[in-house]
């Protein structure tokens, strides 16, 4: 599967589950069965990466920010 809209199709069309995050989950409230996991997860860790060679490219360092700001809003 490539993109949670393929896998909405997929449970839709078959007796599979699958565990998805809750704000994806909720984007499909009407159309999945939604129950939460009778067991924790451990949690994730994002990282953002970059070749050292391009440290002084004005753009990467705007992309670095972008994507920084965006992983720091709440959920």
């Amino acid at each position: 599967m490539t993109s949670f809209g393929q896998i909405v199709h997929h449970l839709r069309h078959s007796d599979h589950a699958a565990v998805l995050g809750g704000r994806v989950a909720r984007q499909f409230a009407d159309e999945l069965h939604i129950q939460p996991l009778p067991f924790a997860l451990p949690r994730y860790q994002s990282l953002l990466c970059w070749d050292a060679r391009t440290a002084g490219d004005g753009g990467i360092q705007w992309l670095k920010q972008q994507v920084a700001a965006i992983a720091r809003v709440p959920n």
